[in-house]
């Protein structure tokens, strides 16, 4: 239990970083393109920026209803990565607290 709570806190970790690139990446593009507008949604960013990471909606739909993929990839990719960066962050904390607390009674 604990190696798994331990991969789920590093997983959050490095997942906050890549989000937070992600995002800072978006704003800059945002600055340098006036004509996105802050309202840039994450399809855009993905399809026209981030091209290389644009088969993660075609994998999401093998997961998802087609009509949540729609409705995330249209929100603002600034708002939905820096809501990212702070979930993956609150979770990965969880987890190696979680992780911390079991190691500790484990002796």
């Amino acid at each position: 239990m604990i190696r798994l709570l331990l991969f789920v806190g590093w997983a959050g970790v490095i997942g906050s970083a890549l989000d937070a690139l992600i995002a800072l990446y978006a704003l800059w593009v945002i600055i340098g393109e006036p004509a996105q507008g802050w309202g840039m949604s994450t399809d855009v960013l993905f399809r026209d920026y981030i091209s290389w990471l644009y088969w993660v909606k075609q994998l999401a739909y093998f997961f998802l209803p087609a009509s949540i993929i729609e409705w995330i990839f249209g929100l603002p990719a600034l708002l939905f990565f820096s809501v990212r960066v702070v979930a993956s962050g609150i979770i990965g904390g969880w987890a190696f607290n979680k992780a911390s607390k079991l190691a500790l009674k484990e002796g």
